[in-house]
């Protein structure tokens, strides 16, 4: 398997120290707000907003371990930047990462109105790092705004990070194909079978009108298998708790989740299983229709398994409310380690008259030492995707609960 090229750019060691002379700028700050915050942007990539800690001229320089945003581009990046028209005019130029330093309240947590933007740092992204070693583009301190009202100290680190980009050939319930992306070439890897049922190794009739009313109240058994190109299981992921509408609601509800196993084959083969995480999925309260997530590791013990609260791989809130075309991405990311692991985009709530777009996995190369490995990332994301229809009011109709309008059976 041959992985895409995507770059990482990582932004750590923020702070800022205004001068004597400049001092007066800070006298706008409300007590209850942080003393200065910054927005941090690049193109293609959401803006993030983090605290600016204040620092006094003689303090030492600030840790650049940590890490205050990271943002990721692809060759596709560079090329949205170079072709986008700005005020009619062509600007041919690199994606450009720029800090926007204000002082005053905080707009995502105060409403006092007193923000005033004290300056901006902008650097120039070149699509030449994008093979290359880690680099450091910028570590130190900088001079911003007017008459340097303010200086910055940033350190802003761009390296290597390839992905594996994968697509399941139309939705995971109708047993698709699963292409490996790379460039202009689709290549099968995986093949993916979908059975759901009281068992998991029968199929239900979807044709029987008792089964469907049935299914629309008491959704469980379901189960995706990943088989690799021979036709042998290598991954799978397991209905274990049923998705059932708690008392009184029409929904699956955050104290009574349902739940998948992710599962890779056991050594000793056959039918033998090991339970890799545990994804629950659940409607959040109120009406925007959003689906909450976790998925955390398992851990071994004695040779039994359990949860290992430690390890929350994802936490994540779905917004699915727009129905077809509300393409959400779910990020998995370790802290620790600092690195991105997966995303899955997805539909949100299909309606009938609705295009299905198809579920796209991307997958950091360092975490696949095998095919087998990324086989177990394709039965998460097939997981989540199948989450969100699970997750659906319990009154609407079956077929729109599982797509099965997108395609003629």
């Amino acid at each position: 398997m041959d992985p895409c090229t995507f770059i990482k750019v990582s932004i750590s060691a923020l702070a800022l120290r205004v001068p004597a002379a400049s001092k007066p700028v800070t006298s706008q700050v409300h007590s209850a707000c942080s003393p200065c915050f910054c927005e941090i942007r690049l193109p293609n990539n959401p803006m993030t907003t983090v605290p600016l800690p204040l620092l006094s001229l003689d303090s030492p320089a600030p840790d650049h371990q940590i890490i205050a945003a990271t943002f990721y581009l692809n060759e596709t990046s560079f090329q949205k930047k170079i072709t986008t028209s700005w005020f009619g005019r062509k600007k041919a130029s690199n994606p450009c990462l720029e800090v926007v330093v204000y002082t005053g309240s905080h707009r995502s947590t105060c409403s006092f109105g007193t923000d005033r933007q004290l300056g901006k740092f902008r650097i120039g992204v070149d699509v030449k790092w994008m093979d290359s070693s880690p680099i450091e583009v910028h570590n130190g301190w900088v001079c911003i705004g007017k008459r340097k009202a303010g200086e910055l100290h940033l350190t802003v680190r761009i390296e290597s990070d390839p992905r594996f980009i994968f697509q399941f050939d139309g939705q995971p319930e109708l047993s698709p194909q699963i292409l490996q992306l790379q460039g202009k070439v689709h290549q099968p890897i995986f093949s993916c079978k979908f059975t759901r049922g009281r068992g998991s190794r029968s199929r239900l009739n979807q044709q029987d009108p008792w089964t469907a009313e049935k299914e629309k109240r008491d959704r469980k058994g379901w189960l995706i298998l990943i088989h690799d190109l021979s036709g042998s299981p290598v991954a799978a992921a397991s209905m274990v708790t049923p998705f059932v509408p708690s008392a009184g609601t029409d929904h699956v509800s955050r104290s009574n989740p349902g739940a998948w196993l992710i599962l890779k084959p056991g050594p000793q083969g056959g039918n033998s299983w090991l339970p890799l995480g545990r994804l629950e999925a659940w409607r959040e309260r109120g009406s925007k229709g959003e689906i909450g997530c976790n998925f955390n590791v398992m851990d071994e013990i004695n040779g039994f398994y359990r949860i290992d609260s430690k390890i929350l791989l994802s936490k994540a809130i779905i917004s699915c409310q727009k129905g077809s075309g509300n393409n959400v991405k779910i990020n998995m990311n370790l802290p620790v380690q600092g690195g991105f692991i997966m995303s899955a985009s997805t539909n949100g709530e299909v309606k009938s008259n609705s295009k299905c777009s198809k579920l796209q996995v991307q997958l950091a190369k360092r975490h696949v030492t095998s095919v087998e490995d990324a086989a177990v990332f394709m039965a998460l994301a097939a997981a989540v995707d199948l989450s969100v229809d699970a997750c659906q009011p319990f009154s609407r109709r079956f077929t729109e609960d599982l797509g099965l309008s997108c395609a003629s059976l």
